[in-house]
């Protein structure tokens, strides 16, 4: 097993959050003619920060070893809805992270960006 942990932080001072659940998938992108596979899906309920209040959100999660090389990758949002719809004023990264390879082992810090 692997041990993947980081933070994720908001690129905007934020309106007040109450109740979000942050949502960390890990997903096989290993194949350019195919859909990502969801490898583990984290979440992390009950987040609330008060308004202009920037502290990221820390996780770790544990997941099988990934394959050397840079096939797996992390994403994330921050959803006000608990099943994870998205919705105006939403976070979300607008990047995948690498979890493998040289990536393996160190902290990751996942940027959010707010749905307008």
């Amino acid at each position: 097993m692997t041990r993947i942990y980081g933070e994720a932080a908001l690129d905007a001072v934020p309106a007040a959050i109450d109740n979000a659940t942050l949502f960390l998938r890990v997903e096989d992108c290993t194949r350019a003619d195919a859909c990502a596979l969801t490898i583990v899906e984290h979440r992390i309920a009950g987040i609330s920060r008060a308004a202009g209040n920037t502290d990221p959100v820390q996780f770790a999660l544990m997941l099988p070893a990934p394959p050397a090389g840079p096939g797996w990758t992390l994403r994330a949002s921050l959803c006000q809805d608990p099943s994870g719809n998205l919705r105006q004023g939403d976070y979300v990264s607008n990047r995948r992270y690498a979890v493998g390879g040289s990536a393996a082992g160190r902290p990751l810090r996942i940027m959010l960006h707010r749905l307008a």
